[in-house]
């Protein structure tokens, strides 16, 4: 007997890594929460549960406003098509299974400086 290959093809696993931004899938929220699928920053990862920590991104730039927000540049290195803020107040754990799509990496002096605003308001 012949063996048919397979019509299905496997995606390779969606292994997020700190730093990087990810098209997110957070639809499904409740009040203010950022919704819709959008631009997260990975900030942890906890691999044996496939959970990660994201902070979303929007390209409202007048939430910057907020305390506990940092705009930053679009870059070729991040895959931003846009100045965004990024809502440290938005910070939340979410399976990997939302991860669409890695737009890029996030500058290492940005990531420090998020990783700071994290510890302020995480009161850490």
């Amino acid at each position: 007997m012949i063996k048919k290959p397979s019509k299905s093809i496997k995606k390779p696993p969606k292994v997020p890594k700190l730093g990087e931004i990810w098209d997110i899938d957070l639809r499904g929220n409740v009040g203010h929460e950022q919704g819709n699928v959008r631009p997260a920053l990975v900030i942890a990862i906890h691999p044996q549960t496939k959970l990660a920590t994201i902070i979303p991104l929007t390209s409202q730039t007048d939430a910057a406003r907020f305390p506990y927000t940092l705009m930053i540049k679009k870059t070729t290195s991040s895959g931003l098509t846009t100045d965004s803020v990024v809502m440290i107040f938005q910070l939340r754990s979410c399976s990997y299974d939302r991860l669409q799509a890695k737009r890029g990496d996030l500058e290492k002096s940005i990531f420090i400086q998020v990783k700071t605003l994290v510890k302020q308001y995480l009161s850490l």
